[in-house]
């Protein structure tokens, strides 16, 4: 069998394929039935609109990412042409029609759903008085936007024979059309690129199967509740009536089974029902009864819902949610949980951040006839907050070492910054050089020598 790459129409001809499995642009890789296609984009809908523990870690999420602060890095060497090229995409983040908050949490739906695409729209920087505005009127290319094309607006994806995504067929208001938007202007943001999948993987995937159980367990649990309330309906109907072929007996056994199965503390809380003695007994042939509850029971159900609970923060690495809400665990347990969680959270930005540097941040370049080579990069911050108290004695043992931070202005306005201070402006005295303090003397024993000096400090 030949091996060199010309046998097989060249080192640059693409042979295999990505493995994902759709059908005419419909994604089948979900094994679950209830979470393919629309089907499943409404599951999850679901799961986000109204459940207290997945709207809990959303949010956890949300406002933490929230926070991160975003900055432009230079590219090259630092030279005034890459300063000035970093100003200009700086200047395009803060100069859309949406804040780039706003468009950070947009791209966060990705968690619950797996995936946000974005149409990029642009526009030219030509002040207030053009069709989009701007703060800026040298008449260059700039972003107006990045609109995200709803989830559960998608009617197929545009796939290569090779599983190369080239855009999304989105169905608009009127539902029985759809329009094509090319990756071409696109952006697509996703928790997994497995077989290159344009639909990742939603975060809560492996919380579904609890939530599922969570939910049919609280709803047996209500209905419990209503029980224990108003009693368990019992009615008892004559044989002869029950066994009967006659239509209009069927239909008053229908009606009384329809009668207990409605019965609760609303507006079916009294019935009115025929009263009937037997002729020759004096019983009653038609009765109504409640049946109490036998008293506890023999499952805890509030324990069934809480370990379901934990196992959705689990399966999320968001557990930290559901701290306090436990008998059990420490400080330092609490501490590794919310480094773990800010962790994940980390991923799920910088892959934001990723996706704009490799493909929208050279495409605007390119609109607007500049070089591509070392490009600015979009940055992100901290995740959460620094321990401040860890940093000080850091600071301290490292400072009675010999190490020399202060005085240092950059070193003096970050901690500023990071304690909630204003940074203040350098002065001329911190450009005088500084000499590390040196290390306070040891009280050691002294040797017979060194106590014979320092009793005779003549000698030589």
């Amino acid at each position: 069998m030949p091996t060199d790459p010309e046998s097989y129409g060249g080192a640059f001809a693409e042979l295999g394929v990505s493995g994902l499995s759709h059908n005419r642009g419909t994604i089948t890789e979900e094994w679950h039935k209830e979470l393919q296609g629309r089907a499943g984009a409404a599951v999850l809908r679901t799961m986000l609109d109204n459940d207290a523990t997945v709207g809990a870690i959303l949010a956890a999420i949300e406002m933490t990412l929230r926070a991160v602060s975003w900055s432009v890095t230079p590219g090259g060497e630092g030279t005034p042409d890459d300063q000035a090229r970093a100003e200009f995409l700086e200047e395009n983040m803060n100069d859309m029609s949406m804040s780039w908050d706003d468009f950070v949490t947009e791209a966060l739906s990705k968690v619950g759903f797996g995936w946000a695409f974005f149409e990029t729209v642009y526009k030219k920087r030509e002040g207030t008085a053009g069709a989009s505005r701007s703060k800026h009127s040298d008449g260059m290319i700039g972003w107006r936007k990045f609109s995200l094309r709803a989830q559960d607006t998608l009617d197929r994806w545009e796939i290569d024979e090779h599983g190369g995504i080239l855009g999304m067929w989105q169905r608009t208001g009127n539902f029985n059309e759809a329009v094509f938007i090319p990756m071409s202007k696109s952006v697509l943001y996703r928790t997994s690129i497995r077989k290159n999948n344009p639909e990742g993987r939603s975060v809560l995937r492996n919380a579904y199967t609890s939530w599922y159980r969570k939910d049919r367990v609280e709803e047996l649990e209500l209905i419990g509740i209503e029980r224990d309330l108003v009693g368990v309906p019992m009615v008892k109907l004559p044989p002869e009536l029950i066994k009967s072929t006659n239509g209009d007996d069927q239909a008053a056994v229908l009606e009384w089974k329809q009668i207990v199965s409605n019965l609760v503390v609303n507006s079916q809380q009294g019935i009115v029902a025929p009263f009937f003695r037997d002729p020759e007994t004096g019983n009653e042939t038609f009765s109504l009864e409640l049946l109490k509850s036998p008293g506890a029971k023999m499952i805890d159900t509030r324990a069934v819902v809480m370990s379901y609970k934990q196992d959705m923060a689990i399966s999320t690495l968001q557990d930290v949610v559901l701290l306090g809400h436990e008998n059990v665990g420490s400080l330092a347990l609490a501490g590794t949980k919310k480094a773990v969680a800010e962790n994940a959270m980390r991923a799920l930005v910088e892959e934001i951040g990723a996706t704009l540097n490799a493909h929208e941040v050279p495409r605007l370049f390119r609109l607007n006839g500049m070089s591509t080579e070392d490009l600015p990069k979009i940055t992100i911050g901290e995740i959460g907050d620094r321990d401040m108290e860890k940093m000080a004695s850091v600071i301290a043992a490292t400072a009675t070492a010999g190490m020399g931070w202060f005085p240092n202005h950059e070193m003096e306005n970050s901690l500023r910054t990071m304690l909630g201070f204003d940074a203040v402006a350098e002065t001329a005295d911190d450009e005088e050089p500084f000499e590390a303090t040196k290390p306070p003397p040891v009280d050691t024993p002294l040797g017979d020598d060194e106590r014979q000096d320092e009793e005779d400090p003549d000698v030589e």
